[in-house]
């Protein structure tokens, strides 16, 4: 007799950046979140799936995030993003190496080493971070919810009109 039944949801939202920039109210924030979470959970998930290990779990992704993920710009402004750091990481190991700071080269490599792998996940998953995650649904692993339009919290909408601006979108 199942006495209970836990269900995993996880969240994800930002603001839109798109375009705004660099450093430090830019796009980086989205690059930072693409790179240290949304490559390395859908990494993982991908590798139970090959694993044969049976799992389902539940993500929202906002309406605003996803127009973003699915930019061409932005997935081509996330590649530089992590060429630059690969670069700028290996000018860090080699520079803490010359100085005989060997400790701090080798957690430069482990950088280096770990955007790499960040860009080479990105590219196994077509650059389409939207679409390895529509793959876990279609293979029933990965149930994926949205939000209103804006993330906005419908309940303190005090306009009907406001509120059916969010769903119609």
């Amino acid at each position: 007799m199942q006495i209970g039944a836990f269900t995993f949801v996880l969240h994800t939202h930002l603001p839109y950046v798109r375009k705004a920039g660099r450093w430090p109210h830019g796009e980086e924030m989205l690059h930072e979140a693409i790179a240290e979470t949304y490559v390395p959970l859908l990494k993982a998930l991908w590798e139970l799936r090959e694993e044969g290990v049976s799992f389902h779990i539940t993500i929202g992704i906002t309406p605003i995030l996803m127009e973003q993920l699915a930019d061409e710009d932005v997935k081509r402004h996330f590649v530089t993003y992590l060429e630059e750091r690969i670069q700028l990481a290996e000018e860090d190991r080699k520079f803490h190496l010359n100085r005989g700071e060997e400790r701090i080269a080798n957690l430069a490599a482990f950088y280096r080493d770990w955007y790499a792998d960040v860009l080479a996940s990105f590219d196994r998953f077509g650059r389409d971070i939207l679409g390895a995650f529509r793959q876990l649904q279609d293979e029933g692993y990965v149930e994926v919810l949205t939000s209103a339009a804006t993330h906005g919290y419908l309940p303190l909408l005090e306009q009907d009109s406001s509120i059916y601006g969010q769903l119609k979108v």
